[in-house]
Formats: C-alpha cells, sequence, structure tokens
C-alpha cells in the first residue's frame, strides 16, 4: 500500500486500515494453509510436507509478477517502492539462526502469531524467544553494527547479474517454479510414503 500511498491514491489513516485488513487476509491465508501447525514447518525440514515452500514461492512469484504488471501498467511506480538491501554475510548468519529456531520451535516469526492465535501454546513460547532474541539484538548492537552494516559490491536485484531484462528475467523465475513445484512433489511424495512404511513395521 506504501507506493498508493505516496502517490496520495488514498490519505492519512485509510492506508493503516488496508494495512489492517491485508495483514488479516494474511494471517487467515497462512492459517489455512496449515502453517499454523508446527508439524507443518517441521514436515518441511523431513522433507514429507512441502507446504511451506510452495506457499511461500507462491507468494513470492505473484507478488513479483503483480508489481511488474503494475508498474507497466503505470499504477505504481518501482523506483519509489523500498526494497531490502543486500548484505549476504549478515543476512546469511541470521538464515542459519534463523533456520535453527524454525527446526526447534516449528514456527517461524509469522506462523508463531498464528499458531498463538489459534491456540497452540508452544506458539507463545516461541513468541517469548523472538522478543529475547530481539532484546539480545538490540542490547548487543553496537558490538555488531559493523558486521550488520557490511554490504556487497554485487548488484541488488537477480536480473542485474545477467543481460536479461526484468520482464524476461521473471518468465524465468516462474517457469522455474513450476519445475521446483513438480520436483517437490514427488520428493514430498517419496518421503511421505517411506514415512508410512516404516510406522507400519514398527512395533
Amino acid at each position: 500500500m506504501f507506493p498508493l500511498y505516496e502517490f496520495q491514491h488514498i490519505g492519512d489513516g485509510i492506508h493503516l486500515i488496508f494495512a489492517l485488513i491485508i495483514g488479516l487476509a494474511f494471517g487467515a491465508t497462512l492459517e489455512q494453509s496449515g502453517l499454523g501447525n508446527p508439524k507443518k514447518l517441521t514436515g518441511q525440514f523431513l522433507l514429507h510436507d512441502m507446504t511451506v515452500f510452495k506457499v511461500m514461492f507462491t507468494a513470492i512469484i505473484t507478488a513479483m509478477t503483480a508489481l511488474f504488471y503494475l508498474h507497466y501498467l503505470g499504477w505504481i511506480e518501482l523506483s519509489i517502492i523500498r526494497f531490502t538491501a543486500s548484505f549476504p554475510a549478515p543476512q546469511f548468519i541470521g538464515g542459519l539462526i534463523l533456520g535453527v529456531g524454525f527446526m526447534i520451535s516449528g514456527y517461524c516469526p509469522g506462523t508463531a502469531f498464528i499458531g498463538a492465535a489459534s491456540g497452540h501454546k508452544d506458539g507463545w513460547f516461541t513468541i517469548v524467544g523472538l522478543f529475547i532474541g530481539s532484546f539480545v539484538f538490540a542490547t548487543s548492537y553496537t558490538w555488531l553494527e559493523s558486521f550488520y552494516s557490511s554490504r556487497s559490491p554485487l548488484p541488488e536485484f537477480l536480473y542485474q547479474f545477467s543481460m536479461l531484462t526484468y520482464g524476461m528475467t521473471i518468465l524465468i523465475i516462474c517457469s522455474l517454479a513450476l519445475l521446483c513445484f513438480f520436483v517437490v512433489e514427488k520428493i514430498e511424495n517419496h518421503f511421505s510414503l517411506s514415512r508410512s512404511e516404516l510406522c507400519k513395521t514398527e512395533p
């Protein structure tokens, strides 16, 4: 909603209402996808339930394609959208830490709140862990600032790595997504079948 607010298509206060509606819709979508259940996320790491991968990759290509066409139609100016800058080293380390938290708790930051709202007590414990981790990071930021702010000379956007246009890059990623969905479906079926056979053989 930020570009529409910047262009004054929506006024003060209204954009907060839109943000609330979008947030509620996003939370409801996560819950309907089953992502409020920690077994979904742990199933991702065990390769027998690839729902998280499918949902997140679908969200990425939908947002990416929508932004491209909204810009093409002149409804959104991409230059005023605030994209997250690339900090490869700190983002890699942060991803590892977050991944460990995923495996231990069965939640990501967003799904922890969905799980808590759905009545899962472990979701509340994960939320407490989020606040503790945030507090530890904030209090130690002065020691981590140089590493946290370390930038990379690499391009900010994927299409800048090649001579391809923005639109062609999106087409390739969408095609890759279809291939990935086919592959993960095979992986999911294989590990689900192996797991069910193992359960049958256990006394």
